[in-house]
């Protein structure tokens, strides 16, 4: 049987009083979540995060069995709401957030294929001819395009809009003292 598991939760708060949820999880029959590049995001209004919170818990009940493991340690679905509440009252600003870890965001634009043809597919395109290509028979090569976002602008503008993004979060930034 599979289950969900939640190896990082971040809250990070923007300059237009929304949140932007940095969540790093998988399943455990898969590899997602297993690398620091594996973050997906999602802007919640403090009202539309609440009512999330209430979807967990109203389906559940605070004693019962476990479906998740969030950190290595099986949880309900309960308490994961419950996580998700105590996680975003951490919420750092976006700049403070910037200024103490590293953090890159990049927008998935599409992908160039160098075999079995040569063309550049947009992610849309790409999506749905990647199955045909992979299980052809004939050699596939492909390069994902990328685009780095560097502004907290940019990465709201493509969260609103519904575009690919990916997170990298990396550890606390070491100050080298000379």
């Amino acid at each position: 049987m599979s289950h969900s598991i939640i190896f990082e939760t971040i809250f990070v708060k923007l300059s237009d009083g929304r949140l932007l949820h940095l969540d790093r999880s998988g399943c455990n029959n898969d590899n997602a979540g297993r690398s620091r590049d594996d973050f997906t995001g999602k802007i919640y209004t403090t009202e539309s995060l609440h009512e999330r919170i209430k979807r967990f818990q109203h389906d559940d009940e605070p004693t019962s069995d476990y479906q998740l493991k969030i950190g290595g340690k099986w949880r309900s679905y309960y308490q994961y709401g419950e996580h998700l509440q105590r996680m975003s009252k951490r919420a750092l600003p976006y700049m403070d957030f910037v200024n103490q870890r590293r953090f890159e965001a990049y927008r998935y634009d599409g992908a160039q294929v160098y075999k079995p043809v040569e063309k550049i597919f947009t992610a849309k395109e790409f999506s749905d001819v990647f199955y045909k290509y992979l299980y052809s028979g004939e050699a596939f090569e492909y390069r994902r395009l990328l685009t780095r976002l560097t502004s907290e602008n940019e990465i709201i503008r493509a969260l609103d809009d519904n575009e690919p993004v990916s997170f990298f979060v990396g550890k606390n930034h070491r100050r080298r003292v000379l």
